[in-house]
This record gives structure tokens, C-alpha cells and sequence, in this order.
């Protein structure tokens, strides 16, 4: 528990004086069933989460309440960038009877004597009842006494209020709002980037009194207000209130605002509130407002994570609210929680136990092309996730898969293929089948060449000396006259090679399998560059399919 001293104690004038650095999170007290906890926040954006019923969306009242807007600010639509407790939820006289206390702990920049110190102050701030007024007292500091009360920023709290369905509300478009062209630019920048939607080029504002804020397609598009969906409209209510921070902007040096933002994630596809949360961490950066928000999307868990592992500044933190091993709802709050802790928060379930039932399919034409593409991954924890499938035919005198069945597949079998990355031999042409939405790949061999050529032709052209011949304890000329043996000749000329029929390459590989298999291991060893551009691919399409799944994903 960090804990210091009040702003006034720490040298501000007054509260409303202060200049804010950063809001560093609430240190609660007592505050319904929640005991002595600490609710950290990053410097830029914050989320927090937690099964349905561990008061989320009541933390977001306490951190947005204790402000007042320093220079009235105001949305496009009138409505005041200023949060209070009752736009978030009600205290009840009857339930919440006892006295409540939690801290604000902040970042001020205090002038002394002409040089800018940043000083860490806690704020208590009281919340009681008062039976004869009908309602709760909210009193910032300890003291009702000029120079204390709310501080001084803008603050903005959207709620589930704004996921109302656009038709069943008076919703209609505003003639009072005018959007010049840099908010039309900004509008448009927002949904292109985040919802890809070119729709909005001119958007119309569209409002109702019931709470509805967002923005239409312009009147030569295809469609209107009144069908657009759910992620069209939340989009339009946070972007409203995006451009209200950056209008009333009153600094370039300090904090200029607290935006929260309930259930961030409802309305938004899984690539939407990725998208979402990048452009918001890029817009909290640039105009220095922090943003809280709640969630219950492990895809945006996940993604939140990965970015923390780069994140040396503190820009980022992921909040789990726990029922775990708690007494009497006294949630725990664990800060930055790994993956498989937030998974069973919200699941009940451990990562390990959908680990073991889920893996990846991967299609190829046959068993030899799976020892390749095992031994070029070469992570034993990656293999392990793959399924090799080469035997699809079902024929039992030619067990493998031929290319023309992997196309075939490819091409009209795509919803069949959801959880299943495809790789064909060296010599075929994938370009055409991109286009089907399966992640298709070619081994990594030289020339274009199948397993078995190559690796022939990787002997033959090995020098004399190369230290796998003797770990072989066979020469290459020994190799070379097995391969006149199987008909195998012209080596020194690519073209024949290509030419040449697959069969004669097939059955020596069949009768010397054993050393096969080590030959092939030097062979990939001997290609970094190739076999590398192939992993990396590879694993990323591979983290795709398990970031689909919540699952934790393998670094490249």
C-alpha cells in the first residue's frame, strides 16, 4: 500500500491547483465488500477484469468521480465532460449504510522556485449517507473547507447506455452540429483504422435524448443510420467523446483527462478490439488522457499481455479481479496477472486442460513432408500442437495426400479448414490459393525440388570431406553408386532432375530411411536462411489460430 500525503499536506495551493502528471490508481479502504485493496492504473491505458458481479464498473465511478472540468468542457452533443457517482451506479440508504473511504494516489507537478517537481500525494475521499437529505455524501479530502473538494480535470464514463439498438430509440440525425473538416477527417481516420469502414467519409451526427451519440454514413452511401451495427454505433459514442478531450485540451506537458470506458469490447469482432486498443493506446500517447476501461474478452486479455512485454514505461496494465480463495467478497485485484490466471478467472477452467484437447492440423502430402516440417520447426512444445494429416485419400497402397487433393481442398473446402495450416511440397505454385483465406505454405527446400530429390542432390553436391559422411561411416562415392543402383543419374544437371520421374528417388529413400532422416536434419541445418523464413511464417500463422482460441501463443 503506497500512501502519502494530501495534496494540500504535499504543498498544493489548493486541489483545484493541482496539475496533474498522472492518476497512479485507488488504494480502497472500505468500499462495499471490498477491504484494503490497491487498484493500480498505467500510464496510459488500463484494463480491468473479472466475472460478472465484482464491481468493475463501480471502480470506474470511484477512479472518474473525485474531478471537476477545469474549463467547462463539453462533447459535440452538450453533455458535460464530468463524472458522477450516480451516472455509474446507485448508492442505496437502505444496503449502504456504513461509511465508506478510498484514496485517489495521483503524480502533481508542483513549482518550486522555478523548477517542476513531481510530488506523489493520496487523496482520502468519504462517501456516507445521509438519511435525512435521501442520499450519499461524496466529500473529496477529509476537511469540507475552501481549497479542498474535487480537483481539476476532465473526466468521461460511457456505459452500456450506448449499446441500446439505434431502432429502438428517437435517434435521429442532428442539423445543430457542425463537423468541419477536421472532425470529419478524425471520424473518418477512426472508423477506416479500427472497422475498416469507408462509409463515413461525411458522417452525420445522430443523437437521441435516451443517451444515444454517435455518428451515420454520409447520404450517398448505401445505407443509413438506422442500420448500422452495433460496433459502428459504440465506435461513434468513443469517438465522440475522443474529440471532446482533444477540443478542450488545456495542456501539452500534463495530464489532460481520464476517459473510461464500460465493457470496451462489446460490439467489436476479436480483430476490431485489437484494433480498438491500439489506436487508443497511439491516441492516449499523443494527447496525454488515460483510459480505463473493463472487459471481459480474453482476446484482448491476450493481446494487452503480448504488448506488455515490451512496455518498459508502465504504459499498460491489465487489472483481474479475483473471486479466488476470498472471504465474504473481498475481491482480490491482481495486477498484470499472466495468461493462465486471467483465463481461469473468467473460465473457471486451467489453459492446460484446453491446451491438451486442441491442436492444430496440418495438412501435407505425405509422412516425409511431416519429418521435414517437424525437424524445421524444432521446438518439441510446437510440435507437439501440431496434427500431421497426409492421408486423406484413404488409400491404403499410397498413404499420402497428392498436391491436386491439397488444392482441391484448399479451394472448395475453406470452412472445413478453420483450425488448419496447409503446406504443400516446393514445386507447387500457392499464389492462387491465398486468395481462399487458409494459411498455405511451400516446404523450404532449394530448387523447388520434392524431399527426395533435394536431399540427393544435396549428397551428391556435398564435398568429400563433409563430417556427415563419416559420421555415416559412408563415403559419398558409396552413396553415388547406390544411386546408379536405383537409376539415379545426372546429378550434376538440375533440369534432368526436375525431369526426371519422383518414383526412382521415392524407393531409395524407402530402403534407407535411417540414414534419411540424418541427412535431412543436415540438410535443414545447412539452409538457416531458408528453413528460418519458413519457421517464422510458420509460427505466425500458428499463433493466429491459438490468439482465435485464448490460447497462449509461441514467440517467433
Amino acid at each position: 500500500m503506497d500512501l502519502y500525503k494530501t495534496a494540500k499536506e504535499s504543498g498544493f495551493l489548493t486541489n483545484k491547483s493541482v496539475l496533474f502528471k498522472s492518476i497512479d490508481g485507488i488504494y480502497i479502504k472500505k468500499f462495499r465488500t471490498i477491504e484494503d485493496k490497491m487498484l493500480p492504473l498505467g500510464k496510459n491505458i488500463t484494463l480491468i477484469s473479472g466475472k460478472n458481479g465484482t464491481m468493475k464498473s463501480s471502480l470506474l465511478g470511484l477512479i472518474a468521480h473525485p474531478f471537476s472540468s477545469p474549463n467547462e468542457a463539453k462533447d459535440l452533443y452538450g453533455e458535460d465532460l464530468k463524472t458522477k457517482m450516480s451516472d455509474v451506479f446507485r448508492l442505496s440508504l437502505e444496503k449502504d449504510t456504513q461509511r465508506y473511504l478510498y484514496y485517489l494516489n495521483a503524480s502533481g507537478v508542483l513549482n518550486n522556485n522555478g523548477k517542476d517537481e513531481i510530488i506523489h500525494f493520496s487523496e482520502p475521499i468519504r462517501i456516507y449517507p445521509r438519511p435525512k437529505e435521501g442520499r450519499h455524501r461524496i466529500t473529496v479530502s477529509t476537511k469540507n473547507e475552501e481549497g479542498y473538494g474535487n480537483f481539476h480535470l476532465n473526466t468521461s464514463y460511457v456505459n452500456l447506455k450506448r449499446l441500446f439498438p439505434i431502432i429502438d430509440t428517437q435517434a435521429i440525425e442532428s442539423t445543430k452540429i457542425q463537423l468541419n473538416d477536421s472532425r470529419q477527417n478524425f471520424i473518418y481516420d477512426a472508423y477506416y483504422r479500427i472497422l475498416q469502414k469507408e462509409t463515413f467519409k461525411k458522417a452525420l451526427p445522430v443523437t437521441d435524448s435516451s443517451g444515444k451519440f454517435t455518428f451515420g454514413p454520409a447520404h450517398d452511401q448505401i445505407y443509413n443510420y438506422n442500420t448500422i451495427s452495433s460496433g459502428e454505433d459504440n465506435l461513434g459514442n468513443i469517438i465522440n467523446k475522443l474529440l471532446a478531450f482533444m477540443e478542450n485540451k488545456f495542456s501539452d506537458n500534463y495530464l489532460n483527462g481520464i476517459f473510461c470506458i464500460d465493457e470496451i469490447e462489446a460490439g467489436f469482432h476479436p480483430i476490431a478490439q485489437v484494433k480498438l486498443f491500439n489506436y487508443l493506446l497511439s491516441w492516449s500517447k499523443r494527447y496525454n488522457v488515460q483510459i480505463v476501461a473493463t472487459t471481459h474478452s480474453l482476446y484482448l486479455i491476450q493481446h494487452a499481455l503480448s504488448l506488455q512485454e515490451n512496455d518498459c514505461n508502465n504504459e499498460i496494465r491489465i487489472n483481474m479481479i479475483s473471486t479466488a480463495n476470498v472471504r465474504n467478497n473481498n475481491y482480490n485485484i491482481i495486477s498484470n496477472p499472466n495468461y493462465n490466471t486471467a483465463y481461469k478467472e473468467l473460465t473457471f477452467k486451467s489453459i492446460e486442460e484446453l491446451e491438451e484437447t486442441y491442436k492444430i492440423k496440418v495438412l501435407c502430402e505425405d509422412e516425409v513432408a511431416a519429418q521435414y516440417i517437424r525437424k524445421a520447426i524444432g521446438r518439441t512444445s510446437i510440435t507437439k500442437k501440431l496434427d500431421f494429416i497426409y492421408g486423406i485419400t484413404g488409400d491404403s497402397n499410397n498413404p499420402g495426400t497428392s498436391a491436386s487433393s491439397l488444392c482441391a481442398l484448399v479451394k472448395h473446402g475453406t470452412k472445413l479448414l478453420s483450425d488448419t495450416l496447409v503446406v504443400f511440397d516446393a514445386d507447387i505454385n500457392i499464389e492462387k490459393y491465398i486468395q481462399y483465406d487458409v494459411p498455405c505454405f511451400n516446404l523450404p527446400i532449394m530448387y523447388k525440388l520434392p524431399i527426395e530429390k533435394a536431399i540427393i542432390k544435396f549428397i551428391y553436391d556435398l564435398p568429400g570431406d563433409d563430417p556427415i559422411f563419416k559420421k555415416l561411416d559412408k563415403e559419398k562415392d558409396s552413396f553415388i553408386s547406390d544411386f546408379s543402383d536405383y537409376g539415379i543419374k545426372y546429378l550434376d544437371d538440375l533440369n534432368r532432375i526436375k525431369s526426371a520421374k519422383v518414383k526412382i528417388y521415392k524407393d531409395w529413400h524407402n530402403n534407407n530411411k535411417s540414414v534419411f532422416q540424418r541427412i535431412m536434419q543436415h540438410y535443414i541445418s545447412s539452409h538457416n536462411e531458408l528453413i528460418n523464413s519458413f519457421k517464422t511464417s510458420f509460427i505466425k500463422q500458428l499463433n493466429t489460430l491459438l490468439k482465435n482460441k485464448t490460447l497462449p501463443t509461441f514467440k517467433v
